[in-house]
């Protein structure tokens, strides 16, 4: 099956009610299949190659912009060697937790004056935790193709960090196009957690404004669970409901285990590693409580 798709629609504590769609790729393989074939379907969203601009999609061509998602995106490998280089040397066998001190603060705890306020980290991380990552790359119009490429190096370095750590995670590439009551996700799983980073060819579905702007307004055209959303091409979720909102969508849509990082927030917290580590902790901390 090239793909699932997903509708329903998620009570929320007020009442309201959210219609999702959603379209989950298990590789960009059948993503990039199904844009080369599938007729289109919304005429006014249809993208040709004159409407790309390299200023703003980031590519030339939608060519280009297949080439890249086939193989990768070379620059984000040299933009990162120090960090890799400062990992590869690093121990790999530690787990984070919470502690009174430690080398960065979870700010709702610290907020709240609770004394493990702080991550730390330990040696013999258990080898079956897994943490699912859904990363949405959906940035507004004004967002330059600069901004797009330093939020995706930022959670590429915070993952780095992760895996040399000794966490295995699932990782999925996201796309959203809603407004208050309407949500269509584009999802694209571009890791698995039995095998290790490759940066060059998971980062253009992570980092690139164009697998945003050219493959994602080409899936939007002719996906039969898209829908016209009212706010143009793709409006981030944090920027149409709230942070309860999200993350009730996500799990519903996803499962428990979603852990949602904004690309548009991320560029808005002028690409705060802190911010992407905190919500590691917030899934960590749900999941010692189960535990417990």
């Amino acid at each position: 099956m090239a793909s699932i798709q997903k509708e329903k629609d998620i009570i929320l504590s007020n009442g309201a009610q959210v219609s999702v769609h959603a379209e989950i790729y298990n590789s960009v393989r059948c993503l990039e299949e199904d844009c080369n074939t599938r007729p289109v379907r919304l005429n006014d969203y249809k993208l040709n190659n004159g409407d790309i601009h390299k200023d703003w999609h980031g590519v030339d061509s939608y060519e280009e912009a297949v080439q890249y998602l086939r193989d990768g995106y070379s620059p984000v490998v040299e933009s990162l060697k120090t960090t890799l280089k400062r990992s590869d040397n690093q121990e790999k066998t530690y787990r984070s937790f919470n502690n009174i001190c430690g080398y960065v603060p979870v700010v709702p705890l610290a907020l709240k004056n609770i004394p493990t306020n702080m991550v730390d980290m330990d040696r013999n991380v258990p080898k079956d935790k897994v943490i699912d990552i859904y990363y949405d790359i959906t940035a507004n119009c004004d967002k330059e193709v600069s901004q797009f490429l330093k939020a995706g190096e930022a959670l590429l370095s915070v993952l780095i960090e992760l895996e040399q750590a000794g966490y295995r995670f699932n990782l999925y590439a996201v796309q959203s196009y809603n407004n208050t009551s309407k949500t269509d996700l584009l999802c694209v799983k571009v890791k698995s957690s039995d095998r290790p980073l490759d940066i060059k060819r998971m980062s253009f579905a992570l980092i690139h404004p164009s697998f945003f702007r050219v493959i994602g307004f080409t899936w939007e055209s002719q996906s039969p669970v898209t829908r016209y959303v009212g706010f143009g091409r793709g409006s981030a979720l944090h920027h149409t409901q709230t942070k309860d909102v999200i993350s009730k969508i996500i799990q519903d849509t996803f499962g428990d285990n979603a852990h949602y990082i904004s690309g548009a927030l991320l560029i808005e917290k002028g690409y705060d590693k802190e911010y992407i580590k905190e919500e590691i902790c917030r899934v960590q901390l749900k999941e010692k409580r189960r535990v417990g």
